[in-house]
């Protein structure tokens, strides 16, 4: 393996990036059928491996360890590859994202707080990010009501760091607006109705149920939002602090939308009915119905989409 260069700045992805990064993902997955060996490197620069972690999102693309160093323990995530892909890019926004938000989020009277960046190194078929080992337990361990009161918590503290961003930082962050899924809207979902073999009555229906959903959207101011703040992405710490890790995922966009998020992939209807809240009904409708669709289209599962789609919107 080549010798790991620590890393001072990285570039953000360009929109040309990542729909290049979004192909080769997507040939790779198709040659490969998704298996890639994932293997870590028992030591980088001092920093040696305890053990691996498995995760069910975007970084199940990702080797993922627990390593030690100097009597301290740190969550390491790696990327392998000849060509830049996806999976990269996604590595790099949250480098980048949990690098800035980490200064707005964990300030010294702050009670939810975000991991911090340690370092990132990298050589010509690795990056890996170095964040500091949170001690605690996910929100999945809790009961429903410790659930709830800490998912709030949450939802509550990105609002208020919504309002303390700069538009600099905005642009790091990235934003999706109601033109951005007008969009994506337009395009995907054609392209799959012709890729289909099934289920194209359910998909053209999906279509003009998100269009004329959106359109009834009146134009709001665009909140920093998770998208993917699920219980095991948010830590209880043993200093009895909420800390929300994964941050690839994370975007300036319409409000509600980590409500609407949970409410497609979580099937706890106890658990969403405590989390009820003033929430914009409208936009919590198209939002759910625009996740709905993207995830089982982007599952390949065409001719399951009927089912599939409406398992999401149960909730």
């Amino acid at each position: 393996m080549d010798k790991f260069t620590k890393i001072e700045t990285i570039r953000p992805p360009s929109h040309l990036d990542l729909i290049k990064g979004a192909l080769y993902l997507f040939l790779q997955e198709k040659l490969l059928n998704g298996n890639r060996e994932l293997l870590l490197p028992n030591f980088v620069d001092g920093y040696e491996l305890l053990y691996t972690v498995k995760k069910s999102n975007n970084a199940s693309r990702l080797a993922i360890g627990v390593y030690t160093k100097g009597g301290r323990k740190f969550f390491v995530k790696f990327w392998n590859g000849r060509i830049k892909d996806l999976t990269y890019y996604f590595l790099v926004h949250e480098y980048l994202v949990t690098r800035l938000l980490s200064k707005r989020f964990n300030s010294k009277d702050s009670n939810v707080r975000t991991s911090e960046i340690i370092g990132a190194y990298e050589n010509s078929r690795w990056l890996l990010v170095i964040f500091d080992f949170i001690e605690g337990v996910t929100l999945e361990k809790l009961s429903l009501v410790e659930k709830a009161k800490y998912w709030n918590n949450a939802r509550i503290a990105l609002q208020k760091v919504s309002k303390l961003l700069s538009q600099e930082e905005g642009k790091i962050i990235g934003s999706r607006g109601l033109l951005f899924y007008s969009m994506v809207l337009s395009i995907l979902l054609p392209v799959i109705l012709i890729l289909s073999k099934g289920s194209r009555r359910t998909i053209f229906k999906a279509w003009l149920q998100n269009l004329k959903r959106i359109g009834s959207l009146s134009r709001t101011d665009l909140v920093l939002a998770h998208r993917d703040l699920m219980p095991n992405n948010i830590i209880l710490g043993e200093d009895s602090r909420v800390y929300i890790v994964d941050w690839d995922n994370a975007r300036i966009t319409l409000p509600d939308y980590d409500f609407a998020n949970l409410r497609v992939f979580i099937n706890q209807k106890e658990l969403l009915d405590l989390l009820s809240y003033k929430f914009n009904e409208r936009a919590v409708s198209f939002l759910k119905s625009y996740i709905a669709t993207y995830q089982t289209l982007g599952s390949g599962e065409f001719g399951n989409f009927n089912k599939e789609y409406l398992r999401a919107l149960k909730y």
